[in-house]
């Protein structure tokens, strides 16, 4: 339950509800106007089996709560322009034993292929089986790519792809490490 301390009235409410459940612990996020935030968490106090009173533990989270925001608008800000520029990107994200592909829609009309298909797909995919100086792809991918998480450079090079219909197209490309 969230809400701001100075409506009184919710405030008096969320009491009364509080004390009514007294066998029910009561965890709640207060926002003051001065954005001062808090997170309230009551128990019971037992002697036995006799409940005495309750325990109240505050906790200022306001510090929590703008990083949470910043954050969110930042990861806003960072889909907007990923999904609006007009360059086709994608993301590789590797790990021990595999990669996923993120990709904007530019690149998906590059590649003539449905929203969301190229992300489930890996780049040697739409590449043709040797590049035009004569490297198999997949050997010049895995060289390229191992002098980008040697180096931690922005590698730039032509590759030449394949799109879903089969038409070879060359680009630009560019590695950025992240």
């Amino acid at each position: 339950l969230t809400y701001r301390a100075p409506e009184l009235k919710q405030f008096k409410q969320r009491i009364k509800e509080i004390h009514e459940n007294k066998n029910h612990p009561s965890h709640d996020v207060i926002e003051y106007r001065d954005g001062t935030v808090l997170e309230r968490s009551s128990y019971p106090q037992r002697i036995g089996n006799e409940i005495v009173g309750r325990v109240f533990t505050f906790k200022d989270i306001t510090r929590q709560r703008y990083n949470e925001r910043a954050l969110k608008e930042s990861e806003q800000k960072y889909r907007t322009l990923f999904e609006q520029t007009p360059m086709g990107l994608f993301l590789l994200d590797f790990t021990v034993d595999q990669m996923s592909m993120q990709c904007n829609s530019r690149m998906e009309t590059l590649f003539n292929v449905p929203k969301g298909k190229l992300s489930s797909s890996h780049m040697l995919e739409y590449s043709p089986e040797y590049q035009p100086d004569g490297e198999l792809s997949k050997v010049k991918f895995k060289r390229l790519f191992g002098e980008l998480l040697e180096e931690m450079e922005t590698k730039f090079f032509e590759w030449r792809y394949v799109d879903a219909k089969g038409v070879y197209f060359d680009c630009e490309t560019t590695l950025v490490p992240l």
